[in-house]
């Protein structure tokens, strides 16, 4: 299996941050990744980092990659014709995400198995991650009406019986990517795609899903209310050494209402206009009423005040969108392995016609 021919073999592309200058890193990013989602260093751009080695099996994209704090939105000019038409799988090693989707906030932690549904748009913010990611084609799944507008996401722990397997077997498949012909890879991806379905129809097919992903949207859309242990237990009817398990990898339940409550408060201030909303009105909205208390959650879980954060992301929201007439200072976007990897981002996202398999392996 180690002397595949070239033309025989799983295209592979590797893309990072370092083989562009300081001042160019955010534009390489953004012009890579434009067709689904615009995204911004949530810091020093000059400081983006971003690792990532890329596999195509016919019409799936595998991606492992890692990068530093990131802010990401998909919104209207992604989801175009066929751009909506697929689902993201992403097992989370490392690091959290913190999504904003159809009214509804979600914290995505490690050690789980996240599949998303990217019919729905989307305001996301990540710390330093390491995760690896699939694209799929949505007719590649024949549960995937588990997911949609009500349900964008679910999620499995590695910890657990189910999200065990499935991380277990999506390791063993990148492992031998490299190692076996793209017809043999073929018949692996579609053999993990079938586990991965499987898991979907049998939750497809239960009244009450008791996993973390259930009971944390249970919570999340309950956040402005008193509710904790007593209710998860009542209404998913768990005993409450199920909830407390379920929800050690967030410190607790109260950790993640607190986590939750000050994220959301966060973000409502990064995106508010600071000369029509105050602090105070803000942390009040989400149950804070002592200002100097709430100031000091604030600072200890985000390193900063709360002022210092209010309408940071107004700005550069409001930047245009990348295009190819932004032309860099370095030829570096018409190099083969940049525009392969931007070629399968396209395709997935429906922004053009298919790719042949014969992309170089950089």
């Amino acid at each position: 299996m180690s002397h595949q021919p070239e033309s025989a073999r799983v295209p592979r592309i590797r893309f990072d941050t370092q083989r562009f200058p300081a001042a160019e890193r955010q534009k390489a990013l953004s012009l890579l990744t434009q067709s689904l989602y615009e995204s911004w260093a949530n810091g020093d751009p000059a400081e983006l980092a971003v690792h990532a080695t890329g596999y195509r099996v016919s019409d799936l994209v595998f991606s492992v990659v890692t990068f530093s704090p990131m802010r990401f939105v998909r919104d209207e000019r992604h989801l175009q014709g066929a751009g909506s038409d697929f689902f993201v799988l992403e097992m989370q090693l490392s690091g959290e995400q913190t999504l904003q989707m159809d009214g509804g906030y979600r914290r995505l932690l490690p050690r789980h198995v996240h599949l998303r549904d990217w019919s729905c748009g989307f305001e996301a913010e990540a710390t330093a991650m390491s995760l690896q990611s699939i694209m799929i084609p949505r007719r590649r799944l024949q549960f995937g009406s588990a997911l949609g507008s009500g349900n964008p996401v679910i999620s499995w722990s590695m910890d657990a019986p189910d999200g065990r397997m499935l991380s277990l077997l999506w390791r063993e498949l990148l492992a031998v990517l490299e190692q076996v012909s793209l017809a043999e890879a073929e018949g692996l991806a579609q053999a993990f795609l079938g586990f991965l379905d499987g898991l979907l129809g049998r939750q497809a097919t239960q009244d009450t899903p008791v996993t973390f992903g259930a009971m944390q949207q249970y919570l999340t859309v309950r956040l402005r209310n008193e509710v904790g242990v007593a209710d998860l237990c009542r209404d998913f009817h768990v005993s409450r050494s199920t909830v407390y398990r379920a929800f050690e990898p967030a410190g607790g339940v109260v950790q993640f209402l607190n986590a939750a409550r000050l994220e959301r408060c966060r973000i409502e201030l990064r995106y508010s206009d600071p000369d029509v909303t105050h602090v105070g009105d803000v942390a009040a909205s989400w149950g804070y009423t002592d200002p100097s208390a709430f100031s000091r959650r604030f600072r200890n879980r985000f390193g900063m005040p709360p002022s210092a954060v209010l309408g940071s992301a107004r700005v550069a929201l409001n930047t245009p969108s990348l295009s190819t007439a932004d032309a860099p200072s370095r030829d570096w976007s018409a190099s083969d392995w940049y525009r392969g990897y931007m070629t399968w981002f396209n395709q997935a996202a429906g922004w053009g016609p298919p790719v042949s398999d014969g992309l170089p392996n950089n």
